[in-house]
Formats: C-alpha cells, sequence, structure tokens
C-alpha cells in the first residue's frame, strides 16, 4: 500500500470576482476537519454509554503569507461582514479534491518587525462537501 504524501497539496478559494483562485504557495498549514458532534443517548442505570450522531461540522483551517492576491480576498473581510460566501478546494494529493461552499470565520493578521505578514482563517463548510478528482469538477 502506498503512503500518501503533501507534495500536491493545494488550496483554492474564491478571489473577489468569484473566481476560484490557488493560493498554495503562499498557504504554509491546512487541515480538514470533518467531526459529528455525538447526542449522548445513555440512560439512567445503564452500564454502556450510547450516542447518536449529530450536526457534522466540516472545517478548513490554514495559514498563509499576505501579499497583494491573499490581501484582495481576506483583508476586505477584516473590515466588516459579508454576507458572501465563497467556494473552497482543498486539495490533499493529486486526485483528492474537497470542494463545497463556505463562510470565513477567525480572519486575523499577524505579524512583527523584520518578519514577513502573515494571517490565518478557518472556512466553515455550511453546505455538502464533495469529493472529486480535479479541482474544477
Amino acid at each position: 500500500m502506498a503512503n500518501k504524501n503533501w507534495l500536491d497539496m493545494a488550496l483554492h478559494i474564491d478571489n473577489s470576482s468569484a473566481s476560484l483562485t490557488n493560493i498554495s504557495q503562499w498557504v504554509n498549514q491546512s487541515d480538514l476537519e470533518a467531526a459529528i458532534n455525538l447526542l449522548d443517548t445513555t440512560g439512567l442505570g445503564t452500564t454502556d454509554p450510547t450516542a447518536l450522531p449529530g450536526l457534522h461540522r466540516k472545517r478548513i483551517p490554514f495559514n498563509f503569507f499576505v501579499n497583494s492576491t491573499t490581501d484582495g480576498i481576506f483583508g476586505p473581510l477584516l473590515a466588516g461582514r459579508t454576507s458572501v460566501t465563497k467556494t473552497v478546494a482543498w486539495q490533499s494529493y493529486s486526485g483528492r479534491v474537497y470542494k463545497g461552499e463556505c463562510w470565513l470565520e477567525d480572519v486575523k493578521y499577524s505579524g512583527s518587525p523584520d518578519n514577513l505578514e502573515v494571517g490565518s482563517a478557518t472556512a466553515v463548510i455550511d453546505s455538502t462537501l464533495t469529493r472529486t478528482s480535479v479541482v474544477g469538477s
């Protein structure tokens, strides 16, 4: 069995013109989180716990370097609320892409003297997350 590596890792997100933009070269870390809240249904006097699946949470937290491309996407979100969703495509390796509509939360810029300005954000998928083989599908 072949092990997977992150050589082909990619992150695409809508820019201000709603065009899917590859920001991978400026992203230095990302995750795909898909957690199900479990609802405890254990009754009194039961010796084994029981649970039912609750809401499914899908999130993509990531870190990036701030430049003219990434600032054009994330900078306006620092200034105020937005009601615009974005499309995000997260690729862990060639041939496996997860794509969906998202809201961006926790957008943050930070830095210190004599260092590059960096940012972070979390894409919260509020719809179906599809698994495809290419970003454009």
